[in-house]
Parts: structure tokens; C-alpha cells; sequence
């Protein structure tokens, strides 16, 4: 219903009629001159996009979008999606460093450049965090040891109690 309202339509069967003739006027829909490899292709997609009319594509890319919103909701909701950008810069003792840089695609008439960065976290903790994890550590691993002492005493009395005999 959203949607709709966005786009300014009374149903989705109007949306996805429109949604239908912009996908198959563009040679991507489920007529007969699609081809199978141009269904993946972003790139054929977005530039056979800016062939429709503004009003069509003003529908198809609110279509994704609100498709694209959705999957993330499910995702987030399921536990299976993280905003990696905030996830970089979420504690002050991260650090990163840029290990490689390349540029993948340079348009030829505007010199835009697309590059792809591949980046290290080091996630380590402060002093203080890793201080404060091995007294917990070493406070668990001494209780052990008494829980274990207290374990053999009571086997050594047992076996007192019983003349020697193992139960």
C-alpha cells in the first residue's frame, strides 16, 4: 500500500502491470526478447532503465527499492544482516588499515572512477578489557581448582569410610 502511494496508483495490480510493460519494454521482462544473461546484468539493467519514460522509471525503481528495504528487514529481523559501516568505526581501540586499492571501472566520458578497497580491522581490546578478561579467567580457573580439591577430599573420605574399597 505504500507503495501505491508513492506512486500515485489505487492498486498493486496497476503497479505491477506498469512493472510488466517497463520490464518488457526494456527487453528484461518475461516477454519473448529477453535474453537469460542480460538477467543478472546491474549494469544492461540500469542503462536499459534510463531508456523508459521518467514516469516508468520512477515505478520500477521504487518497485526495487521497496523490494530491497524489505529483504533487509527480513534479514535484520533474522539476525543475518549487518551494517558493516558502522561496524568499523563502532569501538575507539579498532583499528583499520587499507591493504589493497584498485579501480575496476573508469567511464570514459566523465572520468568517474569505480574502485574496490579492501580494508583490515584489528578488533583487539584496551589494557584495561584485556586485565579485567584475565582476572575473570584466573578467578574462574582458582574456583575450579577448589571445586576440584573439594571433589578428590570427598573420593579420599569415601574410600576411608569403606575400608579401602572402591563404590
Amino acid at each position: 500500500n505504500d507503495l501505491c502511494e508513492i506512486l500515485g496508483v489505487g492498486s498493486l495490480e496497476e503497479v505491477f502491470r506498469a512493472l510488466h510493460e517497463g520490464l518488457d519494454f526494456i527487453g528484461m521482462g518475461s516477454g519473448g526478447n529477453r535474453k537469460d544473461k542480460d538477467l543478472g546484468d546491474v549494469k544492461k539493467f540500469l542503462g536499459r532503465l534510463l531508456g523508459l519514460p521518467v514516469a516508468a522509471q520512477n515505478t520500477l525503481y521504487h518497485y526495487f527499492f521497496s523490494m530491497l528495504q524489505h529483504s533487509i528487514a527480513v534479514a535484520v529481523k533474522e539476525g543475518k544482516y549487518s551494517d558493516q559501516i558502522t561496524d568499523l568505526f563502532g569501538a575507539s581501540n579498532n583499528k583499520i588499515a587499507l591493504e589493497k586499492s584498485e579501480e575496476v571501472y573508469r567511464d570514459a566520458v566523465t572520468g568517474s572512477s569505480c574502485s574496490i578497497h579492501r580494508i583490515k580491522v584489528d578488533r583487539g581490546v584496551s589494557w584495561e578489557q584485556a586485565t579485567t578478561m584475565l582476572e575473570e579467567a584466573q578467578a574462574r580457573e582458582g574456583e575450579e581448582a577448589r571445586n576440584l580439591d573439594e571433589t578428590e577430599g570427598d573420593e579420599a573420605r569415601n574410600l576411608e569410610e569403606n575400608g579401602g574399597d572402591a563404590e
